[in-house]
């Protein structure tokens, strides 16, 4: 369903797939998709004018000068939504946030990860990426509502009848398809109820788009075959957490310049994985930007926990996997599905850049299962402290969204932090 960026493209596609409501989809700072609907005979004027928010009601666009703000379509980006009405049809539009006066908003996330892309291009690199993103599937009870009962006992790569979630990744697939992405592979995971789809990859921009979108999809096809998806990354207990590992490959032109030398990774790939991993301190807040991201992060469930990498090491934080030449890539194994993919692909274009710029050297390989490497932060509250001593990220988010971000999470901290748990309550309520 690719379309041109022209309003004449968006009318025509309109009237040939019979579409009455377009979604104008944009994003908070947190990842959180929202929309605005129109129908199809505002669309001229949407292109036109744009259509106005509140940004005081959005996450990180709220501030002075911001309760007026206005969506702009990227046409190229519209989409069918299948499990609409297929008699008055409903697409999705993904937008820009602007300024009444033509000027980019600085809160917007989508256009953080363009300057990072067009800087990249000034150097002559295309980055893609390729997500591999997990996530859970829970029963839900007589009156629709969503319970912590997974929907299988099933392992990794079951077949039915024990993967009770294979109709549910099925239709999320066909949907995916339905709206013209390419989905490489789908699977069972380890945990109960656990599963992960993988996208082919593309450019960093579209890719971000198509995590955005692919979460919205799972969603409402869970939720229609009668199960609860969610990308929290740790769930449950004693079960693995949902990771989305970021598969990233540096291109000149049609040259991908990861592909191995010599039987070893190229210095172009050493560079820019060290750039990644001296900066992944920073990048972690991004990354992993919730309390419940450095649960997953601290069960040593296959889920990296030290700053390194290996070729065969299966709990790098970086990982180098043999593959045939065009597809040769570097696998960052430590975000998890709960990011805002456009500010996590942003700044590690960005650390991989700097890495390059720099001639930063890398660090020893992690074979085995050596534990090599210092720690990643093991909580938000840390994660916070080492984006904040950064430079880099700042530079990439600007100050004030860089500021807004830390000011919405630690706020999370402090919540999480001033709240008794039930665990705390087991251990101590009657020992004390």
């Amino acid at each position: 369903m690719m379309i041109g960026n022209s309003l004449e493209d968006m009318q025509e596609f309109i009237e040939e797939n019979d579409v009455k409501f377009l979604r104008m989809q944009f994003c908070d700072i947190n990842g959180v998709s929202r929309n605005v609907a129109v129908s199809d005979k505002q669309v001229a004027d949407a292109a036109q004018d744009g259509v106005l928010i509140d940004g005081n009601a959005v996450a990180g666009f709220d501030g002075r000068d911001r309760s007026d703000l206005v969506l702009k379509p990227f046409f190229e980006t519209a989409t069918i939504l299948p499990w609409r009405p297929q008699r008055g049809k409903v697409a999705s539009v993904i937008c820009g946030v602007f300024y009444p006066d033509g000027r980019p908003c600085e809160a917007d996330s989508r256009q953080v990860l363009g300057r990072q892309i067009a800087r990249a291009e000034a150097l002559g690199y295309t980055m893609n990426v390729g997500a591999e993103c997990e996530f859970y599937l829970f029963k839900q009870d007589d009156a629709g509502r969503p319970t912590t009962d997974p929907v299988d006992d099933a392992d990794y790569c079951a077949l039915a009848p024990g993967d009770r979630g294979e109709n549910t990744r099925r239709d999320i697939i066909l949907t995916l398809e339905d709206m013209g992405f390419v989905v490489e592979s789908s699977h069972h995971e380890t945990g109960r109820g656990h599963h992960e789809i993988d996208f082919r990859y593309t450019e960093a921009l579209k890719a971000a788009d198509q995590l955005m979108i692919l979460r919205n999809v799972v969603r409402n096809i869970a939720q229609r075959n009668g199960q609860h998806a969610t990308f929290m990354p740790k769930p449950l207990n004693g079960e693995p957490g949902s990771g989305m590992h970021v598969n990233l490959s540096l291109m000149r032109g049609l040259d991908n310049l990861f592909i191995e030398r010599d039987g070893d990774i190229s210095e172009e790939a050493r560079h820019f994985a060290a750039g990644i991993l001296t900066h992944m301190p920073g990048i972690t807040a991004l990354a992993n930007p919730t309390v419940n991201s450095y649960k997953r992060l601290a069960t040593g469930m296959e889920a990296p926990s030290r700053i390194n990498w290996g070729k065969s090491a299966r709990e790098a934080l970086i990982r180098i996997p043999a593959d045939a030449e065009h597809r040769c890539r570097m696998e960052v194994r430590s975000p998890d599905p709960t990011c805002n993919p456009y500010l996590t692909y942003a700044v590690m274009l960005a650390a991989g850049l700097d890495g390059l710029e720099r001639r930063l050297p890398l660090l020893p390989e992690t074979v085995g299962d050596a534990e090599i490497g210092v720690f990643l932060p093991m909580s938000l509250n840390d994660a916070l402290g080492a984006m904040a001593a950064d430079p880099l990220i700042t530079e990439v988010l600007g100050v004030e969204l860089a500021e807004k971000f830390q000011a919405i999470k630690r706020a999370e901290w402090q919540a999480y932090m001033t709240t008794v748990h039930d665990w705390e309550q087991a251990r101590y309520f009657t020992g004390y």
